[in-house]
């Protein structure tokens, strides 16, 4: 294990997961020890489901456990493919949890460009429901074509932006890139609405999207994102969500280094610069610590940040990540087991907090 600010970090490759989302994919948590994985497939002759739920039962503590692969004996491995009514060639979408579901919006395809649809999954019943768009009027005004602005009443079409839940009723999303333009805005979706006749049709209520006035440093396009349940009690214990990287813009392609927090009642913070520039890599948190692997710029790197030191540690491009991983996402399934995938590969990653020396 190498140990960085306090935590213990064990990386392996995965080889025998059957399953290789490509770039461009989406992961949720489900529970300790299942995640939903979402995207188009990589580039390999076997057919593989565009979305199946993927259980990993870690049993490296348990010696009468059977091991069942060959790179990972303390690993048993389940996959479940799901019915979905998302295009299997979307890309840059997110998939957030948000109470017992999990809400997929945005994203882009070559056939139709950019969207805002939103697809809402129940795990437990493995039932999909599209949320049905709102007229383009809502959310493409005409004092601005093709931007946002502030007659807006609906998110509209955007991708590679930020999206994390607020407690157990909110979903927020903000940033990302549409067509011709990048956002910098945010809204903030109630899954408990319901649904009623409007009688103005521009009342922000109407579809459960609100849009609070906090507007982001730049559009925070690729970035890589999460919550952390830090400062537990001042944010009503809903976490403050740490946006790291992206690009600036879209169309200058400037990748940024800026380590930025949002949370409902301080709103945007800028954190001391993090020295370190990422795109599109997997954002992973423990109780303390966030855990940045691979991305467009440093694809084998992996670094580490303590919420409470303030502290972040980079460690060198080679020999962190056994493999390159470009565009990926991850999650922690349990305290301690956590796992990235993307671009035709998977990864485990083990990790153990303690007091850094």
């Amino acid at each position: 294990m190498q140990d960085l600010l306090g935590l213990s970090v064990r990386v392996s490759r995965l080889e025998e997961l059957g399953f290789w989302p490509g770039k461009g994919c989406a992961v949720a948590r489900l529970s300790p020890t299942s995640l939903l994985v979402l995207g188009r497939q990589s580039a390999r002759e076997t057919e593989y489901p565009p979305c199946c739920i993927l259980t990993l039962m870690d049993t490296e503590d348990d010696t009468d456990s059977p091991p069942t692969t060959k790179t990972h004996p303390n690993i048993s491995i389940d996959l479940e493919a799901l019915q979905c009514p998302i295009p299997t060639d979307r890309a840059g979408f997110t998939a957030t949890v948000v109470g017992p579901c999990v809400y997929v919006f945005g994203g882009r395809d070559k056939a139709s460009g950019h969207h805002n649809q939103m697809y809402i999954l129940d795990p437990g019943a493995r039932l999909w429901t599209t949320v049905p768009l709102p007229p383009e009027s809502e959310y493409l005004c005409d004092c601005k074509p093709g931007v946002c602005c502030e007659c807006a009443t609906y998110p509209p079409q955007r991708s590679d932006h930020c999206a994390w839940p607020m407690g157990d009723r909110y979903l927020c999303i903000t940033g990302g890139h549409g067509p011709s333009t990048y956002y910098r805005d945010m809204w903030v979706y109630d899954t408990q609405h319901v649904p009623i006749v409007p009688t103005v049709p521009t009342v922000p209520t109407v579809h459960g999207w609100t849009r609070p006035p906090h507007v982001a440093p730049h559009s925070m396009s690729g970035s890589v994102h999460g919550v952390v349940a830090e400062g537990e009690g001042e944010g009503e214990g809903e976490g403050v969500c740490h946006i790291i990287g992206g690009s600036q813009t879209v169309f200058t392609g400037c990748i940024g280094s800026g380590h930025f927090t949002l949370s409902a009642k301080a709103g945007w913070h800028r954190m001391p610069n993090p020295g370190l520039t990422t795109l599109h890599g997997a954002f992973l948190s423990t109780q303390r610590h966030i855990i940045l692997i691979g991305g467009d710029v440093h694809s084998s790197s992996l670094s580490v940040y303590d919420t409470v030191s303030g502290e972040w540690t980079r460690g060198a491009d080679r020999g962190r990540v056994p493999t390159k991983l470009r565009d990926c996402k991850g999650c922690m399934l349990s305290p301690t087991l956590g796992i990235v995938v993307g671009e035709g590969v998977a990864i485990v990653i083990r990790v153990e907090e303690h007091e850094a020396e």
